[in-house]
């Protein structure tokens, strides 16, 4: 879990003000460049510095170098101050970052056992199965694309403890040897993205 005293003293830091950063190259006329529409950050070629400074933003910092042709000038520009908020509005958006972050590692995890399901699919059951799963192995097996994840389990436990035999179980046996646990898992997984 987030300590949540970390969380409150970054968010109240963001809540604080915000900076951006906003340039211009090679221009030649110094007493134009705060009318001129600027480069970067949150001027995006659409905002002037006046524009900017009308939005709220103030200037924290000027830097004048030379370039080839004229003068390079970068602006950092700062906006905000003290946002209230109430504790009840707090925790609400701590709750709605910490699950943020949980689905984030959820699915990350997800990712993972997926690469790992079509790693093992590839290694292990490609070549009797069909890249998709859409084969039926020597004339003998299901289509395995049309199996749930489920069935896949109970279809290597069954090879596994000699319960099943359509004639080519001797084929399988081997590989249920082979995929097993958390390889299962994702397999099973995997082949469900197949259909």
């Amino acid at each position: 879990m987030i300590k949540k005293s970390l969380i409150i003293a970054t968010f109240t830091t963001a809540m604080l003000a915000q900076t951006t950063m906003c340039f211009k190259k090679e221009w030649i006329d110094p007493s134009t460049i705060e009318t001129t529409i600027m480069g970067g950050g949150k001027c995006d070629n659409k905002n002037s510095i006046e524009q900017m400074k009308e939005k709220g933003w103030s200037v924290d910092d000027i830097k004048i170098s030379s370039g080839k042709t004229g003068m390079n000038f970068i602006y950092i520009l700062k906006k905000g101050g003290m946002v209230a908020i109430n504790n009840d509005d707090l925790e609400t958006r701590l709750n709605k970052i910490q699950d943020d972050r949980e689905l984030a590692a959820k699915n990350k995890k997800i990712l993972a056992k997926s690469k790992r399901g079509e790693e093992v699919y590839k290694k292990h059951c490609i070549s009797c199965h069909g890249l998709n799963g859409e084969e039926e192995s020597y004339n003998t097996s299901r289509k395995i694309n049309e199996m749930s994840e489920e069935e896949i389990k109970i279809a290597f436990r069954d090879y596994d403890n000699n319960e099943k035999d359509n004639g080519m179980a001797i084929i399988m046996k081997p590989y249920v040897g082979l995929v097993f646990g958390d390889d299962l898992d994702a397999v099973s997984k995997y082949i469900q993205t197949l259909k």
